[in-house]
């Protein structure tokens, strides 16, 4: 490494402190400079007026903070938290943080009272737009939504149950 025109080669030691907070810090002339604490263990270095910490791995995340994981391996420190089949719910209540609700199972669609399609029911024949506007609509064969109302309206629509929203898998991972 070159500095101010003097060549230095071979090994470059930080200087090593006992205490970071221990050491004077003398201001704009210790700006940017490096110091190790030995007594906890960190890297310091020197801001305008006092000696930052350096973050390590426990300073950006404490011990059992949890977070989803899109690749795989998990880092070093991280496990598997196990929880299947379940789906993220953004809350805003701190109360309801890891609680867990609901089921895959859809219910309140089981059973229908009487309700129209427009006119469209019985065996589907040709197409139907949906959409508000030629821009959107798109075009869907009335075979799609198939079923006979009888004459006092009542009819059931069913669902299979193994059914599931498109998703993507991710785990979450707990730092111990």
């Amino acid at each position: 490494m070159r500095y101010d025109k003097v060549e230095l080669q071979g090994k470059f030691w930080i200087q090593r402190v006992s205490t970071a907070a221990g050491t004077k810090h003398k201001s704009v002339i210790d700006e940017g400079r490096l110091v190790y604490d030995t007594g906890d263990e960190h890297l310091y270095f020197g801001g305008l007026t006092d000696w930052k910490k350096v973050a390590g791995q426990y300073d950006v995340f404490t011990a059992l903070t949890t977070t989803l994981f899109g690749k795989w391996p998990l880092p070093l420190g991280w496990n598997i938290v196990s929880k299947d089949d379940v789906m993220i719910h953004v809350t805003s209540s701190s109360a309801l943080v890891n609680s867990y609700e609901g089921g895959w199972t859809i219910t309140g669609i089981d059973t229908q009272g009487s309700h129209d399609h427009g006119g469209w029911t019985g065996t589907g024949i040709g197409s139907f737009r949906i959409g508000d506007s030629n821009a959107k609509s798109k075009r869907a064969p009335l075979i799609a939504h198939l079923h006979s109302i009888p004459p006092d309206g009542l009819h059931t629509h069913g669902f299979t149950p193994t059914w599931r929203p498109a998703y993507i898998k991710f785990v979450e991972g707990v730092l111990s």
